[in-house]
């Protein structure tokens, strides 16, 4: 959703943009109006690639323009899109600031001034973001940005146009801000160093002459926990030319709200069975090797069963997750290469994705002892595990029988797990924290742990989180916390964790920030029941007093004792569901699934704008889409999307249309753990009231589907539409469109995407049907289109291929004036347009001349002769 704050337009079309946008899959609690609330002003960022350790000596970056950014040549000064789309823009990175110059000539810079970065309070060579300072052209015309830092985080401040030369213009948009009280503070130190919003912005002004003429007023409003900041309405007021004041209504936003509901159904699911026991024997509590975890990318939880018991009896068994649906089946086809448990001890055996592809690998490393070791990883293939040669981990989890102190996290935000050991004994200390460089792990000089994992083989009670939603890791203990400061950690009061079979830790209301839950039975004269969970408000956990929201289940005795229950997503909504499975005796057992409320928090549901109309929105997740037959759209995708399933519009009226999408075949790219991204789907359809359904196919970087038209896929055409197909409520096709993305080799690894050719389908619901062409050539030097034919009617094929089937093709060709090889700086544009018809005679020409100069240069751009042919040399000049 985007909301358009009006400004009066600028010099020479050179206007700022001041559009606001909403985006749930981007939401941030560090943001200038609200939770997932954003404004377009342009911005060049690092990109955190191989640690928050390394972000200040690396050299990736990514830009508000163009995404990530490579560069062009040998040298680390001259940069230009990775994925170049056509725009060319050149990106100089000189002396900590940008020069970005666009084909028209237009400057934009960033960073020039240091009130114009977002940087380290305390070392300003420290450099996160580099937002824009300055757009100029080549006549000079001019807008400037500027802006108010505080607690190391940036916020807009005013924008003045219509300036030029060294004057400011008589346009301007000034922000205005509100502290957000102690209390609605946000910390995130995703950059590095500490990140504190204090405030939001609560007014925009337009004015002209230093006079308010228009302006917009933010209101906020309070999330679920209490402490969150969301955008709860912009109220628009202009005057008119009396100076009179008009207001409209509020444009209104609400969001879900979990404390409406359950937190789970009390009642145990009547078809959910789990299908081994996660604990044996009431009294010594004998793990079964028992595991959770999604083994073949779909995002849905299956069950590992591995346990040896004696030397004969060994189960290895995978459970695959049938769709959501509470039940699972037994995939023979899947081998488990190592034990959990052997004899009911912990035979050092963990899961986690260690490469980076989002598919769960099994690492195995323990000192038997007696000389007995093992140090061995099991790489998921997506159909099974392979040993690897490579991902050796470094330290044991288990020796001697007792925890060795050995933990897995991603402390340094770069996606990958890293490897923390913290072993403390009567005689020395262990203190080692090995970073993933994505192909392996090597000990860090610099990271430490700030306490121990285990004490002379016994387990401290130390949790490792990241509670603030910042993609770092911290440590929690009963008593401190030591949040992660993107180089090491700091220690500060807020947080408290446990690491008892009392307490459980997940999102259990959909907020992106981890809860607290907790459920035991206290041993006491008589028995008490203490449950309870406390949701997590960014900076400490509070508790939910609603008695709704306490787990129907005990997580352990009054001994601390596993009473058998474990929290995972089963049905694939993205929240925690509680999942019991015990054998006390032969005549006392547990085996029950009680799901999760499905509801989301503070995400947005509903749009009432300033004329009346409503917009109802509602979301799914990305496993719930399933075909007719239940089979999953989304098998191969193996994190859960929160997507856009309906939006019910209504114009207060009594009119009303429900517009409902559906997702298909997502992916994510994976080439190397320092190259992956969200591939996207490879359909998605749009359907109305009346049964109109619009299917898109996308590229995604990976198998080429030439049957549909799709040619030759690569990653740099990830996102672009190559398919679209109109049909009616019977699925009889009306219109359909193939386009040809063609992708063009360039320096130092970047590509050039282009459309090379489209074909236009019409079709009136039978089998007879019109088609049309058109083919596009390309300077790929520059993207400048040199040469595009209208082929007129076709005959073509499902696979994106045609023949000419007439006399009606047109050519265009297009040339461009360049501004001289001694100017500063570069210009391209067009500066003859010719079109010739199927025999190539000359049916139209015009030629443009710029700044009273030859034709074909070029120096400011400013259009000063055009010439129109006329016939044989003969040209109309105006």
């Amino acid at each position: 959703y985007q909301y358009k704050l009006t400004v009066s337009p600028g010099r020479n079309g050179l206007t700022p943009s001041a559009t606001l946008y909403y985006n749930n899959q981007t939401a941030d609690d560090v943001n200038w109006f609200g939770y997932g609330w954003n404004l377009d002003i342009p911005y060049i960022e690092r990109l955190n690639r191989t640690g928050s350790d390394n972000l200040y000596s690396s050299t990736y970056f990514t830009s508000s323009f163009d995404g990530e950014l490579a560069t062009t040549s040998t040298t680390t000064t001259a940069y230009g899109a990775k994925y170049e789309n056509g725009a060319f823009r050149a990106y100089t990175f000189s002396s900590n600031t940008w020069l970005v110059t666009d084909k028209s000539g237009t400057q934009y810079k960033f960073g020039y001034s240091t009130s114009t970065r977002m940087d380290d309070p305390s070392d300003g060579t420290k450099i996160y973001r580099w937002m824009l300072e300055e757009v100029r052209d080549r006549n000079d015309n001019y807008i400037k940005y500027e802006y108010y830092k505080g607690a190391g985080y940036i916020y807009p401040s005013k924008i003045k146009y219509t300036g030029n030369g060294v004057t400011d213009g008589i346009f301007e948009l000034e922000f205005f801000r509100q502290n957000r009280g102690a209390a609605g503070y946000a910390t995130s130190s995703r950059p590095a160093f500490e990140v504190v919003t204090k405030y939001f912005i609560n007014e925009v002004q337009a004015k002209v002459n230093g006079s308010w003429v228009r302006k917009y007023t933010f209101n906020s409003a309070l999330a679920e926990n209490g402490e969150r900041k969301l955008l709860g309405g912009i109220v628009e007021t202009g005057k008119d030319d009396l100076g009179t004041e008009i207001t409209l209504p509020q444009t209104s936003f609400t969001y879900g709200n979990t404390l409406t509901a359950n937190g789970w159904d009390p009642n145990p699911a009547a078809s959910g069975t789990i299908p081994m026991w996660f604990i044996k024997d009431g009294t010594s509590r004998t793990d079964k090797g028992l595991r959770m975890a999604d083994v073949n990318g779909d995002a849905l939880a299956d069950f590992i069963w591995s346990e040896l018991e004696g030397s004969a009896s060994s189960t290895q068994k995978i459970y695959l997750n049938n769709r959501g649906n509470l039940t699972w089946s037994y995939d023979s086809s899947w081998q488990f290469p190592v034990h959990f448990v052997k004899d009911g001890k912990d035979d050092g055996v963990r899961l986690a994705d260690v490469n980076g592809d989002l598919l769960i690998d099994v690492l195995w490393a323990i000192d038997a002892g007696s000389g007995s070791t093992t140090k061995k990883t099991y790489l998921n293939t997506g159909s099974g595990w392979s040993e690897s040669s490579t991902w050796q981990p470094p330290e044991y989890f288990i020796a001697a029988e007792k925890d060795n102190g050995v933990r897995l996290g991603d402390v340094n935000g770069d996606g990958l797990v890293d490897i923390l050991y913290s072993h403390a004994t009567s005689t020395q200390q262990f203190n080692k924290i090995y970073m993933n460089n994505g192909a392996g792990w090597t000990e860090s000089a610099s990271w430490k742990n700030p306490m121990s994992f285990a004490t002379d083989g016994i387990t401290d009670d130390i949790q490792l989180l990241d509670v603030n939603a910042d993609g770092l890791y911290d440590f929690l203990t009963s008593t401190t916390t030591h949040m992660n400061t993107g180089n090491g950690w700091k220690s500060q009061t807020g947080y408290t964790a446990s690491v008892s079979m009392r307490v459980r830790y997940a999102d259990v209301n959909g907020d992106n920030l981890t809860d607290m839950i907790s459920s035991y039975v206290y041993n006491g004269n008589p028995p008490l029941t203490l449950r309870g969970t406390s949701k997590n408000t960014g900076k400490q956990w509070v508790e939910i007093t609603d008695p709704s929201w306490d787990p129907p289940v005990d997580f352990a005795n009054g001994f601390d004792q596993d009473e058998g229950v474990r929290m995972a997503d089963v049905d694939g909504d993205a929240i925690p569901d509680i999942l019991q499975s015990i054998y006390w005796s032969a005549n006392s057992t547990q085996n029950t699934i009680r799901l999760a409320n499905p509801s989301r928090t503070d995400q947005l549901i509903k749009i009432v704008t300033d004329k009346g109309a409503t917009h109802d929105i509602t979301y799914k997740q990305t496993p719930l889409y399933t075909a007719s037959g239940g089979n999953l759209l989304n098998p191969k995708l193996p994190i859960i999307l929160d997507t856009v399933s309906q939006i019910t519009k209504s114009n207060g009226v009594n009119n009303t249309e429900a517009v409902s999408y559906t997702y298909s075949d997502g992916r994510f790219y994976f080439n190397t753990g320092r190259d992956r991204r969200l591939a996207g789907f490879a359909s998605t359809t749009r359907s109305n009231d009346a049964g109109t359904k619009v299917k898109t196919y996308y590229h995604q970087g990976n198998t080429t589907d030439s049957s549909l038209g799709e040619f030759s896929d690569h990653v740099s055409k990830i996102g672009k539409t190559y398919r679209t197909e109109i049909t009616d409520a019977s699925n009889n096709i009306y219109s359909k469109k193939i386009n040809k993305w063609e992708n063009v080799g360039l320096a130092n690894d970047r590509h050039y995407v282009k459309l090379t050719q489209t074909i236009d389908w019409a079709q009136d619901g039978d089998a007879d049907s019109k088609h049309k062409a058109e083919s596009y050539v390309y300077d790929d030097s520059a993207g400048n289109l040199s040469q595009k034919t209208l082929w007129g009617e076709v005959t073509a094929s499902d696979d994106g291929t045609f023949t000419d089937a007439g006399t009606d093709k047109f050519t265009f060709n297009y040339t461009y004036a360049t501004s001289s090889a001694t100017s500063s700086v570069s210009v391209n544009l067009l500066s003859q347009e010719g079109m010739f018809d199927q025999s190539s005679n000359k049916v139209k020409e015009t030629k443009l001349y710029y700044d009273t100069l030859s034709y074909g240069n070029v120096d400011k751009g400013n259009l000063t002769k055009q010439e129109l042919w006329k016939t044989g040399s003969a040209y109309a000049s105006s």
